[in-house]
Formats: C-alpha cells, structure tokens, sequence
C-alpha cells in the first residue's frame, strides 16, 4: 500500500484539495468506481487527477473504515473504462470530470480529450536535462511534514528515488529516471538553472506606472517559498489599514489598501493554477468584504496569460491624504523585547522550533510563556491553523496588526 502524499484529515476537510477533485462513495460500486478513477486519470481541466474515498460502517471491531484511491493524472492519457465492470460483452468509453460529476465524454469535449494525447502538461513531463540528484530531499521530508501526510513517518528510510516516485515528482524506468518538471520546480534550491526566469519580481512604482522612480525585489528558489516570501514581503511593506471614524456612532470602519486574501488568492494563482475557476470567486469576495472596487481581469484570445487589478480603497490611499483627518492610525500596543525579537523574524511563516531555534532558546516552555503566546494575545502574531493549534503543520505569521508595528518603528 502507497502512503497519500497529503493528510487524510485534511483531503477530508478540503484543506489542501478543492472539493470537485474529490469524489464520495458510500459502499464499493465498482462500475462507477473505475468510471470516475478513469475521468480522473484523464485530468481533462489538469488539476491533477483526483481522490476517491469509499466509506463503510465499521470493521469486525465496530470501527470507521476509510478507502482512499489516489489517481493522479496519467502520462499517457487519453483512458477507457468500462460502462459495466462484470458484463461479458464491455463497452469501452471516455470519462472526464465536470465540476463534482463523472460523465461520459462526447462531441466536442471527446475530440478536446483526444488531442490531449501529445499534449502531457507542462508540470507532468519528465526532465530529460536533470537527474534525481537534483531534488532536494530535505525540501521534501519539509513538505511531506508541512501537509501532515502519512509518507513523513518513513520518508527518512527511502532513497530519493524511491522518495520521488512515492510522491509522483520521479518517473521513468529504473535504469533511467528522471525528475518531473514540478518536482524540479518545487523541490530544487535552484529551479531556475533548468526553467530560465523562475522568479517573482515585486515592483512597486511610488509615483504610478508611468513614474520613473520603481523598487524591486526579486524572489528566486523552489516555488513554495519563494511564494511565501513574496506573499510576506507585499503585506509587511505594502498593506496597510486605516480606520474611519464616524461622528454619530462609537464603532469605526476598518479598511485596507488592499486586502490580503485578494492579494493572495491572485499571486498563488499566478503561480500555481493553471486554470481560475475557483481564485476569481475568492477575489471579488475578499475586495467586496474589504468595500473595495470591484477587480478588473484583463488577457488575450488565446488566454496565454491574466492581468490582475485591484483597485485602491479610496479610504485608504497610501500615503493618507492630510485632508481626511478622520481617517487616522491604529493605536500602537506595549511590546516587550521578547516579542519584539519574534515579530524581527517572521519574514515569512515559521514553526514554533524554528523560532524557538532561531532566537538560541532551549526551553519550549520559557520561550511560549515570554515570546509566543504575549505576541499573539497582542494581535501581532497569528496562527496559521487557529482551528488545529496542535497540528504538526502549524505556523505562525505576522497579523497585519503587527505588520503595521514593525513599519512604524523600523528604525527603533
């Protein structure tokens, strides 16, 4: 039996997987088992193939039995399966997803499949210029205990080939195997050796696109991080919020420039999707809840590529306009050295043993009492999981609140 590259609890909760790649089977039914294993198989929107998870009432002992079938999408697809699994005389057919359901496919959606036969995508094909050598084995063991998967317990004991092939970044036959290019992207110090310009830049022009005065920061490495580290570059130096006071009432209005999910949501896609169906809902959603302007999509006939707006919140101008005096900072809360040093080093989301480890100290207990836990009763630092504090995947990132505190005293 081959480990789930992912945590169960999470593919059950749709953490990590979006709920139409995964599909709900009350008992075994093989002819629609083996249909919807087929139209995930053939990826038909390339998500990434897709789970099954078969449940029943219990074992002999009265406990929940799980069945969880992992197909991920096949190199050499177009596949057939069968319309009945135990009829003599079968009847073969092409099977695709659409949204949540399994469905036969005809017309134009079976011609569209067919030429996908030479069309492997780009994250799928093997890389004939680099070797296994070439991934990095502590970025994987990082990410198998990142997500919480099962393969974490006893990725130690394997060699990086075997490794590779259990995590579907290795392909090939044995006497040749080869890296696949999303493992060389996600799981190489130096992806860019093999993808030129593998990179984010980060541009900021203070006097508009037509200035002549721009910043840039250019973030280079496996693409996880350096997502990471752009995502937590953009909040710390370009987000920021400001509060409107009302005269007829007590509470206040709270907006940002720009609200994070937005901006998350649309350089994750950037990145990573090959498809938008899902990150355009979310960012309309997050700018509407922030009293945005609605944001603008822009690309060509061909769809080559997306450009992304977001407007400004008019409330929120950056610098804030001296002839709006209701508009004003928030108020700065009391910290301490300690969480000071901690709020320091939260470049990008890390581990309670990476922090502990970074400020030098060995007493787990000591360092929650005096750094964690006031920087995160004071707003400043947040989990990344509130719902499971205790997961072994859990981490910790700066609030915007504490964003906001480390600009405001950057040369303290």
């Amino acid at each position: 039996m081959v480990a789930l590259p992912i945590n169960l609890q999470n593919l059950l909760r749709h953490r990590t997987v979006e709920s139409e790649r995964i599909e709900y089977k009350t008992a075994w039914n093989p002819d629609a088992i083996i249909r919807t294993l087929c139209a995930f198989a053939n990826d038909f929107e390339n998500l990434g193939g897709g789970y099954i998870i078969i449940g029943q009432d219990c074992d002999a002992n009265g406990r929940p039995v799980l069945v969880v079938l992992h197909a991920p999408g096949g190199m050499h697809r177009p596949y057939k399966a069968p319309s009945s699994v135990s009829s003599r005389h079968k009847s073969w057919h092409y099977y695709i997803r659409r949204y949540s359901s399994t469905v036969e496919a005809r017309g134009d959606c079976e011609q569209e499949l067919l030429s996908l036969t030479a069309n492997v995508p780009f994250d799928d094909r093997m890389a004939r210029q680099a070797q296994v050598s070439d991934l990095s084995k502590p970025l994987m063991l990082a990410y198998l205990q990142e997500v919480g998967s099962a393969l974490a317990d006893y990725a130690n004991e394997l060699s990086i080939e075997e490794l590779g092939r259990q995590m579907n970044v290795v392909d090939g036959p044995s006497e040749y195997p080869c890296p696949k290019n999303v493992g060389l992207m996600f799981f190489s110090e130096t992806p860019d050796r093999f993808f030129p310009y593998t990179q984010i830049d980060v541009v900021w022009f203070p006097d508009g696109p037509g200035g002549d005065h721009f910043d840039e920061k250019i973030f280079k490495g496996p693409l996880a991080r350096t997502t990471r580290e752009a995502l937590g570059y953009i909040e710390r130096n370009y987000l920021h919020q400001a509060i409107l006071k009302h005269p007829d009432r007590a509470e206040a209005t709270r907006v940002w420039n720009f609200p994070y999910p937005a901006i998350e949501e649309a350089v994750v896609n950037a990145v990573y999707h090959q498809g938008r169906s899902t990150g355009v809902p979310k960012i309309f959603k997050a700018m509407a809840a922030n009293g945005s302007p609605p944001p603008q999509f822009d690309t060509d006939d061909d769809r080559s590529g997306c450009l992304v707006r977001l407007p400004v919140h008019p409330l929120a101008q950056w610098p804030v306009d001296q002839s709006t005096p209701e508009v004003t900072p928030q108020v700065t809360p009391q910290v301490t050295p300690e969480v000071r040093s901690i709020l320091d080093l939260l470049v990008a989301e890390s581990t309670r043993l990476q922090l502990q480890e970074a400020l030098g100290l060995k007493d787990s207990k000591h360092f929650r009492k005096t750094y964690l836990l006031p920087a995160i009763a004071a707003g400043l630092v947040a989990m990344t999981q509130p719902d499971a504090p205790r997961s072994r995947s859990q981490r910790y990132r700066l609030t915007p609140k504490g964003q906001q505190w480390l600009k405001q005293h950057a040369d303290d």
